[in-house]
């Protein structure tokens, strides 16, 4: 036989050879497909098939396979040590139950041969989702988009990824740390704001992330009514489903709304969820998902349709919140999602929390107390409490009966400048004598930058000042005056600008020589702006307790 000849026979052998490797549509990397067929070709003579016989062997074993159900123990081991060459991360673990998961698709989810292959040809890259966090939801839309030889659903994944030992799971344990870490961040992200403004911030954020859905109305939408001592019964029932999804999507990338992957039916779950809401908040100790959405595999618009008139507006705010978060990257889904439950965390704690009326009256010994207290030092409440007392300190000092008229007092400290249309966290207009004088509570050191920050905003919250003014006035008749407040200030010279004619000036003062006592300290004052803020629900009792301890000592 001639040299040519024999190439030319095992060029042909091993063209067969790779025909019949891709009707078998083993799950191999691509860069190791070359040393798999290698291997099944040393494999296949080194067990005493004849060179030349090794593609009909193939073929004939896998016919007996697809006709009797029952592989031939050889063919099984050759397929097994394919599979193990030809992947290098999962190969080895896809191999040991590659025939076990082909059986499960034929007889329990009634996939012909061909198909049951073809979804296993992709076992490896759905190792390597998984590996990375993908939940069997995304990895199945994922695969879905790029083969359509078969339905993919959710639960074929997990079925695979079962038998590997690599499905997505929630455990106790994540729901509980997660949740401690929720309750650490509250106050760091929310501080003294009510629901609604928290819902606000959450909405603010998602705007960031280019979220179109209006996240602050859909929040609203899903909160009780909380006023005083009364909560408002039977309006959290989507909620707690919010709140598990919410708690996926921090450790997978997942698609939020299918309902079901993660089993919240589990006894677990409803324990778990129950017992961190406060019977307020509760309708029933029984199963969210159950109650509201049982045997519903995805929530969709359609669904939300068809739920009763009373509950559809909730409804439709849960798929919307779903859906958007859905539809976001991983880390963008995971920060929006971890921001929901923190303002959850609030709303729990919030109604959770004994409503309290002030039954005190503050006099004038404990208003010098404070001031003292707070000219010492920083209260450490994210300037919560300084912001209060700059409140009813700078309200003794610009009386509606001399002209002012005030704009921001009692706000949060995250509330907006822009849509509050004010231009300090409090201020106080003279339309007659054409002056604006507004105050910014630092707790701390004013530094440069955050001096600066805030001076890139004001451009636009003054022109809507502007816009209110020159319908009766001449904008270069008036001046305003900012004065920032802090307990240190690194910048000592007075600063001034002109914007759209407007003269505006900048004033740095700290709070020893802001809170000299005065006459025009009253207590009445402190009542209204100190002490009925601090005493709303949703302040926490730490900050109602460090507040009332700087009111008793000297």
């Amino acid at each position: 036989m001639t040299s040519s000849l024999k190439i030319f026979r095992l060029l042909n052998l091993n063209t067969e050879l790779r025909h019949h490797l891709a009707v078998l549509d083993l799950p191999l990397d691509v860069a190791n497909k070359e040393s798999a067929l290698a291997s099944m070709h040393q494999l296949l003579i080194s067990s005493g098939i004849k060179e030349e016989d090794t593609p009909r062997w193939l073929k004939t074993e896998y016919q007996a396979w697809k006709e009797s159900q029952m592989p031939d123990p050889l063919f099984k081991r050759i397929v097994c040590d394919t599979i193990t060459k030809g992947s290098h991360m999962f190969g080895q673990a896809i191999a040991g139950q590659y025939f076990s998961v082909h059986k499960i698709l034929r007889e329990s989810w009634f996939f012909s041969h061909a198909e049951a292959s073809a979804f296993l040809s992709h076992a490896n890259i759905i190792c390597h989702f998984a590996d990375q966090r993908l939940s069997c939801s995304q990895i199945s839309k994922l695969l879905e988009s790029r083969d359509n030889r078969f339905p993919f659903s959710w639960q074929i994944v997990r079925e695979l990824l079962r038998k590997l030992d690599l499905e997505p799971k929630m455990e106790r344990a994540d729901l509980e740390h997660m949740f401690e870490q929720d309750s650490v961040l509250d106050y760091e992200v929310f501080a003294d704001s009510d629901l609604s403004e928290a819902a606000r911030i959450v909405g603010d954020a998602s705007e960031d992330l280019g979220v179109k859905a209006n996240f602050s109305d859909a929040l609203l939408s899903l909160m009780p009514e909380i006023r005083g001592d009364y909560i408002e019964e039977n309006k959290t029932k989507y909620i707690q489903i919010l709140h598990y999804q919410c708690f996926i999507a921090e450790k997978y990338d997942a698609d939020l709304t299918i309902l079901y992957e993660f089993k919240p039916r589990a006894g677990w779950v409803t324990e778990w969820l129950n017992s961190n809401y406060p019977e307020s908040l509760l309708s029933a100790k029984e199963n969210a998902f159950l109650n509201n959405a049982k045997s519903v595999e995805e929530i969709t618009a359609g669904w939300a349709r068809s739920v009763t008139i009373g509950n559809r507006k909730g409804a439709n705010s849960l798929v919307v919140l779903l859906k958007e978060l859905s539809d976001l990257g991983f880390e963008a889904r995971a920060s929006l999602s971890r921001m929901i439950r923190i303002w959850i965390y609030r709303l729990i704690q919030i109604a959770d929390r004994e409503f309290q009326d002030p039954d005190f009256k503050i006099n004038e010994a404990q208003v010098k107390n404070l001031l003292k207290n707070i000219g010492s030092g920083e209260t450490h409440t994210r300037g919560v409490i300084e912001q209060r007392v700059v409140d009813a300190f700078s309200s003794t000092l610009h009386v509606p009966q001399t002209g002012w008229s005030s704009k921001g007092l009692g706000d949060s400290i995250n509330a907006s400048n822009l849509s509050r249309k004010k231009i300090g966290d409090c201020e106080y207009q003279n339309s007659a004598s054409r002056k604006l004088i507004a105050y910014e509570a630092h707790a701390g050191c004013l530094t440069e930058h955050y001096f600066r920050s805030h001076r890139t905003t004001l451009e636009r919250s003054l022109r809507l000042k502007s816009k209110e003014w020159e319908q009766f006035s001449d904008l270069k008749d008036w001046i305003v005056v900012i004065k920032f407040v802090a307990h240190e200030c690194l910048l000592h010279s007075a600063d001034e600008a002109v914007f759209d004619g407007v003269t505006v000036r900048f004033e740095f003062l700290n709070y020893a020589d802001f809170l000299q006592d005065s006459a025009s300290t009253r207590a009445q004052n402190f009542q209204k702006w100190f002490v009925e803020p601090l005493y709303q629900r949703h302040i926490s009792d730490e900050i109602k307790n460090k507040a009332m301890a700087l009111l008793k000592s000297g």
